[in-house]
């Protein structure tokens, strides 16, 4: 759970919403610091090559959550990094998140 702007929301479920997509194979949120001193959410999604969907995805969230769960910047990729285990390395992409 993360507080954005007085309200509470759950990455999860925010996650939830963009996988709801149908290009979008798996999604992470992250709340991280922005540009002033709030936090903002960001999010990484796995998709095929060469697809280009951020106007769709924002259009896809803004039906779908409310306007302070709504990520400010969606990234694609078509690969999430992956710890040796095999898992997900989500601190990996949590940093390409931060970065854009």
């Amino acid at each position: 759970m993360v507080k954005l702007r007085g309200q509470r929301f759950d990455l999860g479920e925010i996650e939830t919403v963009l996988t709801t997509h149908p290009a979008v194979r798996e999604a992470a949120a992250f709340a991280v610091p922005g540009r002033s001193a709030d936090l903002e959410i960001r999010a990484v999604v796995l998709v095929g090559q060469g697809i280009d969907l951020e106007g769709e995805l924002r259009r896809h969230c803004a039906r779908r959550l409310p306007a302070a769960a709504r990520p400010v910047e969606i990234t694609a990729v078509t690969e999430f990094p992956q710890l040796p285990s095999g898992k997900i390395d989500r601190r990996a992409l949590k940093l390409l998140a931060s970065r854009n």
